[in-house]
């Protein structure tokens, strides 16, 4: 369960309700030009969305490290994960597949 408010994000491990502080990585915008600028004209027509600014649509990768992660293992991690740093937005929302969706990757690791 990810609990978050605009400045920071914390995760609950439901095994024992402790917070972990997960190292959250940014990835590179998956939509062209093309798809945000239809989204967001398609998103305008809505009366709730008529003050919506701007889109945009990135990966978010969560990490859990045991201990802290060294700066060379921060940079592998990111090449690996073709990342833009470290997540920094204060606004927004996140979209995920819901509670027990079989990830492609989990049979990869």
């Amino acid at each position: 369960m990810i609990v978050s408010d605009r400045m920071s994000c914390q995760v609950v491990d439901p095994s024992n309700q402790e917070f972990m502080q997960p190292i959250i990585l940014q990835g590179s915008n998956v939509l062209s030009q093309f798809r945000i600028e239809a989204l967001f004209s398609a998103l305008k027509k809505f009366h709730k969305l008529s003050n919506l600014a701007h889109i945009d649509s990135a990966p978010v990768y969560f990490l859990k490290c045991e201990g802290s992660l060294g700066s060379h293992s921060l940079d592998r991690a990111q090449a690996l994960l073709n990342t833009n740093g470290e997540f920094s937005r204060t606004d927004g929302f996140f979209v995920t597949p819901r509670k027990g969706t079989i990830s492609p990757w989990s049979t990869k690791a």
